[in-house]
């Protein structure tokens, strides 16, 4: 399917389309629009559901190709993107470029994930409750100039009041800073209180994220840290936190900004599995 819709637009059905699919083929989406704003709901045959909330300010006028135009949301377009897709069909969204580098700053992308916990006692982790991240982007022209991730992927046992494990992700002026911190329930003056430690820091110096290469940052939640690995290879950079359930967050720049997330379905076939793992672990 190909669609030539506003410029934004297709940015916003381009970046929900590849978050869902191909791993969540059959999805069931509602979506809304609001005036600043995409909200969708989804339910997929893997009895994942969640939403995205994508926003983007700095709505201005612009010239771009033929005439002027007011940067917004077509709702009519969008839905029929939407509506026509099939069981497991992929929407190909064109993005002209020249109309999207350096004509709006920020763009504001949330994401809830909702799972239920696992019951299998052979398990040695639990999935996520929720799963929520924010990246938070300011472009120039060619090259994106700061981006501010913030992922909780937090295991935890309640009654236990097992230690949660996060990330933060920091990128600004080509330095990358990834946070690895540690949320332990401390137990003062009759009250449990969560307490943030900080585990770890690791620092790239020019680390330049811009059009035409590909950043990838993968991310394996467990009950515990088993390993953290980081290295840049052409242009890649991979972290592993242990080695299941993984969640990959793709920075590419392409025709415009383009980004990406991919989860593991809560159950996955032994074939997507291993097609998602073996993607992650191959060769960059």
């Amino acid at each position: 399917m190909r669609e030539n819709i506003g410029e934004i637009d297709s940015m916003v059905v381009k970046d929900v389309v590849n978050f869902l699919h191909p791993l969540n083929p059959g999805a069931v989406y509602n979506g809304t629009v609001e005036r600043t704003g995409w909200k969708i709901d989804f339910v997929t045959p893997y009895e994942i559901q969640g939403r995205v909330e994508i926003k983007a300010d700095a709505w201005k006028k612009y010239n771009c190709g033929v005439g002027r135009r007011d940067i917004g949301f077509n709702a009519t377009r969008i839905r029929k993107v939407f509506s026509t897709m099939k069981k497991g069909e992929v929407a190909e969204i064109e993005i002209d470029d020249n109309c999207i580098i350096g004509r709006w700053k920020n763009l504001n992308l949330t994401w809830t994930h909702l799972l239920e916990e696992t019951t299998d006692e052979s398990e040695d982790y639990l999935l996520p409750e929720d799963l929520v991240y924010t990246v938070d982007i300011s472009l120039s022209k060619h090259h994106i100039k700061s981006i501010k991730m913030h992922l909780a992927a937090i295991e935890k046992e309640t009654e236990r009041w097992d230690p949660w494990n996060g990330v933060v992700l920091e990128y600004e002026d080509k330095q990358l800073k990834i946070f690895v911190y540690r949320i332990e329930n401390r137990y003062q003056n009759g009250a449990w209180i969560p307490a943030v430690e900080v585990r770890s820091v690791i620092e790239l110096s020019r680390f330049d994220v811009h059009k035409g290469r590909t950043e990838t940052i993968a991310i394996y939640p467990l009950k515990t840290f088993k390993r953290i690995l980081g290295n840049v290879k052409n242009g890649y950079l991979k972290l592993a936190f242990g080695n299941e359930t993984p969640l990959q967050v793709d920075f590419e720049i392409r025709k415009g900004i383009h980004i990406e997330a991919h989860l593991m379905p809560a159950n996955p076939t032994e074939k997507v599995r291993r097609k998602i793992i073996d993607h992650l672990n191959r060769e960059v």
